[in-house]
């Protein structure tokens, strides 16, 4: 079993476009950044209208940086090291490493970069043993089938509350061209589970408990889901 023993707050950079301006803030636990935020807040695009008053929240908690999207209408990327991720209003990602959110506003995009500042060290209990682990890359050959895993997390009326199960997973792939064996599905994702364990030092049971990692980490998120599926 293995433990965090190490974290600390984020910092948040913003580089205004307009003019030139740095800012840099040291988050404890939580930051509002937009148009006019509340406090603690960071003002960004001051008389940009295409900008919510309150456009992010940055959260700082042991794991990494939770961003949301706490605009009333648009829509924010976050681009990481694991790829792009689209998070619409109310919608949620937790970053384990270095960030960049980006808003589209009348004129100018505006970047705010986010840095978790965290090593995660893990310790075993047993001989106090200590190591640093990284966040892994998910294969794309993998993708399709803990993205079908993960389609009863975000739309539980079509396909009940557990996750689908392999022989579920590989009718539909095979329905989608994409020809997989039941044998083939459960191969993928136990080597999903064995990669988080050896590259992060979390521990994933089954296959609720990969959903949840997957969708908390950003790896699988709705519009992965929606794609897949050709849902609107």
């Amino acid at each position: 079993m293995t433990q965090d023993s190490s974290s600390q707050s984020c910092k948040v950079m913003f580089k205004d476009p307009r003019t030139s301006e740095t800012f840099v803030v040291e988050v404890d636990k939580c930051l509002h950044i937009g148009r006019a935020p509340k406090q603690p807040g960071l003002v960004i695009a001051k008389d940009d209208e295409y900008i919510s008053a309150n456009a992010i929240e940055v959260r700082s908690i042991a794991d990494g940086v939770q961003i949301g999207n706490t605009s009333t209408h648009s829509y924010i990327e976050v681009r990481t090291p694991q790829g792009l991720r689209v998070l619409f209003p109310g919608e949620q990602l937790l970053v384990p490493t270095t960030a960049t959110v980006m808003l589209r506003g009348h004129t100018f995009t505006y970047r705010v970069e986010v840095d978790p500042g965290v090593l995660r060290i893990a310790q075993n209990e047993k001989t106090g043993t200590k190591r640093i682990f990284e966040h892994f890359k998910i294969s794309e050959e993998r993708k399709p089938a803990l993205v079908l895993l993960c389609a009863a997390h975000f739309f539980p009326e079509r396909y009940g509350q557990s996750p689908l199960k392999a022989s579920e997973i590989a009718r539909m792939l095979t329905e989608r061209g994409q020809k997989v064996t039941t044998k083939a599905v459960n191969n993928k994702l136990q080597r999903t589970r064995e990669d988080i364990e050896e590259h992060t030092g979390d521990y994933v049971d089954d296959r609720e408990a990969l959903v949840n990692y997957l969708v908390r980490f950003g790896y699988v998120s709705l519009t992965d889901v929606k794609e897949l599926l050709g849902i609107i």
